[in-house]
């Protein structure tokens, strides 16, 4: 049983779908039992958080914001140093270690409930052809990792993360610092028309700004809205 402050972390190989998580109450949410036997997957974590942020709606990107940057700080425990690919990929060397889902459930304008669903690549030494290509902590370390030891710092990287968000910390400067291809001339496609940009900064809401380098103008797009042209 793994119980972090208000909230719990159970493993899984997929997340609950929406109408399971809506069967939960409070008392249940907390006695259901973690598996181990499911956390390693050809040798990477695979997990899924269930937790209740009682956010507005307006600041849903402050829950993708906060878990982006708690596998950030867990890559740099290990020296690893990390960008972000907005909005919720996991970066290093133009290779992709770690991505994150996001499911949120509403009530009225708030958000009662989010299952975020995090894969990060540990031990995996060798990956079929990806758009950016997949990489791994063996792969930039030539070393094995015990992945239930990094499952547990995540964990505990998170709960930190979440309590600062509670009391109304905002992240946001630390996650555009952090931004992949900040700054750097790279091809976009939107609305199936390509162009050239440059990531400026994220807006609160969670909105990407891109300098167009065709008109000079700056954009700004949602998740759906913006591709990477690879």
């Amino acid at each position: 049983l793994i119980i972090i402050i208000s909230y719990l972390f159970f493993l899984s190989k997929d997340l609950p779908s929406l109408d399971e998580l809506q069967k939960f109450n409070p008392e249940q949410v907390t006695k259901i039992v973690s598996s181990d036997d499911v956390v390693i997957k050809k040798n990477n974590l695979l997990i899924s958080i269930l937790i209740e942020p009682k956010i507005s709606i307006n600041n849903i990107f402050d829950i993708n914001r906060l878990v982006c940057l708690s596998i950030f700080d867990l890559l740099k425990l290990y020296g690893i140093n990390a960008l972000i690919k907005w909005p919720n990929d996991i970066i290093i060397n133009n290779r992709k270690i770690a991505g994150v889902l996001i499911e949120n459930i509403f009530s009225n304008n708030i958000i009662s409930h989010s299952i975020i669903g995090i894969g990060l690549n540990i031990n995996q030494g060798k990956f079929l052809q990806y758009s950016p290509p997949a990489t791994s902590m063996f792969l930039e370390l030539i070393n094995n990792f015990d992945t239930h030891q990094i499952k547990q710092q995540l964990l505990d990287i998170i709960e930190v993360r979440y309590k600062k968000l509670k009391i109304g910390y905002s992240d946001l400067n630390e996650y555009n610092n952090k931004l992949y291809l900040l700054e750097k001339s790279f091809r976009f496609m939107s609305n199936n028309k390509q162009f050239y940009g440059k990531i400026k900064i994220t807006l609160d809401n969670g909105a990407l700004v891109i300098y167009d380098e065709s008109n000079g103008v700056e954009r700004e797009f949602l998740n759906s809205e913006l591709k990477y042209i690879f």
